[in-house]
C-alpha cells in the first residue's frame, strides 16, 4: 500500500465542528474525579458491613456518565441501571 500523503506532508487532525471550552473540559474531568473518589470510598467502607447490599462499581465508567449528563438539557430525564452511582454524581 503506498502512502497517501505526499513526502513533505504530515497528517493533521482535523478540528471538531463544535470544539468544547476548556473550562467546560476542566469541569467535566473534575465530575469524573468525584464520581471515582466516590466509588474508592465504596471500596473502603463496604468491608464494614454497614452497606446492606451489594455494590456494582463504576469504576474505569466515569466518563460515560460525565459526557451524557454534560449534554443533559433542563427537561430531559435519565434513568440509570445497576451501576449507578456515576449518574447520580453527574
Amino acid at each position: 500500500m503506498t502512502n497517501p500523503l505526499p513526502r513533505n506532508e504530515e497528517p493533521t487532525i482535523a478540528q471538531p465542528a463544535t470544539a468544547i471550552p476548556l473550562a467546560t473540559l476542566r469541569e467535566m474531568y473534575m465530575v469524573a474525579v468525584k464520581i471515582r473518589r466516590l466509588e474508592e470510598k465504596l471500596i473502603k467502607l463496604y468491608p464494614e458491613q454497614e452497606i446492606k447490599c451489594p455494590v456494582h462499581l463504576y469504576i474505569g465508567q466515569e466518563a460515560i456518565a460525565t459526557g451524557v449528563c454534560a449534554n443533559l438539557e433542563k427537561d430531559d430525564y435519565i434513568f440509570s441501571t445497576h451501576r449507578c452511582h456515576g449518574h447520580y454524581i453527574a
